[in-house]
């Protein structure tokens, strides 16, 4: 992970962080050291997701064979993103429960977001008038959400 960051730094290209957290054998340890190697990485920008299996996967196909649950539960998770009501309402993939991994994916958002170093370096990469426009924009996002964090974790 390191090589490929300072290869795409060195070749001038912003670098896209994508962490999805929940995969099979995931636990609280292992999504801490992700977010403690993030800031030596130091990635141009970041999306935390937790693991949504495609639902014909080998991973679906295993989780059923292990513990039945219905294809309008899996339609259920993979195209409405709603766990209410389903199989997988206090489930998940991995070992970690469906709050946490939330809960990790929210934190991971605004521990990389509001950064001062994340500022800091985004402030002095812009490029184009346009960039600065778009940095003030999602700003402003992030400040209406820090203030007003129900409208985002509704």
């Amino acid at each position: 992970i390191h090589a490929a960051a300072a290869a795409l730094k060195g070749a001038g290209l912003r670098m896209l962080a994508y962490i999805m957290f929940g995969a099979p054998g995931e636990t609280e340890g292992t999504v801490a050291e992700t977010m403690r190697m993030l800031p030596r990485v130091k990635p141009d920008y970041a999306l935390f997701a937790g693991l949504m299996p495609d639902p014909l996967s080998a991973l679906v196909g295993r989780e059923q064979e292990r513990r039945p649950f219905s294809g309008e539960d899996i339609f259920r998770l993979y195209y409405s993103g709603s766990r209410c009501g389903t199989f997988f309402e206090n489930s998940s993939f991995t070992g970690m429960d469906p709050e946490s991994l939330d809960r990790w994916v929210k934190r991971a958002f605004f521990r990389f977001y509001m950064h001062p170093a994340y500022w800091a370096r985004r402030l002095f990469s812009v490029r184009t008038p346009r960039e600065m426009v778009n940095l003030a924009s999602g700003a402003g996002l992030l400040a209406r959400d820090a203030l007003w964090p129900s409208a985002l974790f509704r």
